[in-house]
């Protein structure tokens, strides 16, 4: 009998040990795939005279490639999906699992980040086209930054690092409280992430590292159309654009002078 006892504590303690061992692996698989993904970021570097402007060597891994539904809880490596920034284009119909920040077949998303054991599905019927990001530096209107897709943006390659006045122009559906015909009204968001898409959790009146911006139904609520963003080095800026309406919609990022 004590044999027994014996043995079957053996067996558990076995157990535990595997089981701890497991889970062990997979968060340190996951926070080195994180870590790298801070490689994957352009490397800055210094070129020519003094006074003319930097090059940028983009160290992007990601290699393109094309998904087509169905495809049922797969992860990027079982999709042989290289690690990186990518940016997606949509065929097909719309499409409930990539589309977290706003994809749609008329509106792509850009510095879409796939790393470690992320799991996904897709339609069928739907295509995803995956491109290697290329980091281009955000297109200015008069003084201001200009954002016109969802996605991540970096600090310093794309947009400098400081203060930010956020307002957006265009057309946004109203976000009614009761919509009778159940279409949810345009939001727009940015936030600032760390690379395993965490938000940074501070405070927001302190730091200004979220800015929701949506139009109210009534004079009572007439939305919210503007909010600062302090743009910060090692994080991204993701930017989510749901509902989007208006194909000319844009976010406008406006630097504040000190």
């Amino acid at each position: 009998m004590r044999s027994s006892k014996k043995a079957s504590l053996i067996a558990f303690i076995i157990i535990v040990l595997g089981l701890f061992g497991l889970l062990s692996y997979n968060f340190l698989s996951q926070r080195i795939s994180q870590n790298a993904a801070r490689n994957y970021v352009p490397k800055v570097k210094k070129v020519g005279k003094a006074g003319q402007s930097n090059n940028y060597i983009n160290r992007n891994p990601a290699k393109a490639i094309t998904l087509t539904g169905p495809i049922d809880s797969k992860t990027i490596a079982d999709m042989k999906v290289i690690p990186g920034f990518y940016d997606a284009h949509l065929t097909g119909g719309t499409t409930q699992y990539f589309n977290m920040d706003g994809l749609t077949p008329q509106l792509d998303e850009q510095g879409l980040l796939l790393i470690g054991n992320l799991t996904t599905s897709l339609e069928a019927g739907r295509t995803i086209q995956l491109t290697p990001t290329k980091f281009s530096p955000l297109k200015k209107q008069g003084d201001s930054y200009v954002i016109t897709n969802p996605g991540n943006y970096l600090p310093d390659v794309q947009i400098p690092v400081g203060s930010y006045h956020v307002t957006y122009e265009g057309k946004m559906s109203v976000q009614e409280p009761h919509a009778t015909d159940g279409k949810p009204g345009t939001n727009l968001s940015l936030e600032l992430t760390k690379y395993d898409g965490s938000t940074v959790m501070q405070s927001v009146e302190k730091d200004h590292f979220l800015v929701g911006l949506y139009k109210g139904p009534s004079k009572h609520d007439a939305g919210m159309k503007e909010g600062l963003l302090r743009v910060q080095k090692n994080r991204l800026i993701r930017v989510s654009m749901t509902n989007v309406i208006d194909p000319n919609l844009k976010i406008l990022l406006t630097p504040i002078k000190k």
